[in-house]
Order: structure tokens, then sequence, then C-alpha cells
């Protein structure tokens, strides 16, 4: 009865040591990486950039011309490093960016706060 008792005990408290699988995270990654790649201009600034530094782009995702000011950064829950961004476009519009840096570079994310049919349009 007690080696019954001790192996079940054992094979219980192995299920609570194992590790979870790579393919999950993995995939999690991956997913997590999508979204529109900056341009070579856009990364170099985002990767230096101090918080509340601005600068002027001539292409852009958000058009042409646009303001864009760095704000902290900070590590998302995906563990990639992220920075708010204020776009400001020459018509005036105003808008909230972000931008997290995956192992290809820099990349336009949504906000979680937009749903996908309100994504891109000013604020």
């Amino acid at each position: 009865m007690r080696a019954l008792l001790a192996g079940g005990l054992a094979i219980a408290l192995a299920g609570c040591v194992m590790q979870p699988t790579q393919t999950s995270g993995e995939q999690a990654f991956h997913r997590a990486d999508s979204g529109k790649a900056l341009g070579d201009t856009l990364n170099g600034f985002l990767s230096q950039a101090a918080p509340g530094e601005v600068i002027t782009l001539t292409n852009s995702p958000w058009g042409a011309e646009a303001v864009v000011t760095a704000e902290q950064g900070y590590f998302a829950a995906s563990g990639r490093h992220c920075r708010p961004l204020s776009v400001e476009t020459p018509l005036g519009e105003g808008r909230h960016a972000l931008a997290c840096r995956t192992p290809q570079g820099w990349v336009a994310q949504r906000l979680v706060t937009d749903s996908p049919s309100t994504e891109g349009r000013s604020r």
C-alpha cells in the first residue's frame, strides 16, 4: 500500500515539474512578431532616441512628412522592448502608435485599445 501511495505521489510531483513545450512558446512569439516593418531611418531612431526625442520622416507608415516623437520604452508581456509613439501628420492629424523590436528590427504594432476596424484612424 505504501509503495502504491509513494508511486502515485512521485507521478503527481513529476507532472508538476514538467517543462512546457518549446513549440507553444515559439509559436506565440512568432505571432507576436507580426506587424509592419519600419524603415532603416526609423529603426535607427527608435534604437537610440531618448524619450521625447523627435524625428520628421519623409516616408513613414503614417504618411509623408510625419513628425514622430518616441516615448519611454518598456518591456511588453511578450518580452520584447516596445516604444509608444506620438505621430503628427502635416494635416494636423495626431495619433498614437506602438513600435516593438523583433529580431528583424522594429515593427509597428496595433495598440491594444484599437480594434482591427479602427486601426490607422486618427484619434
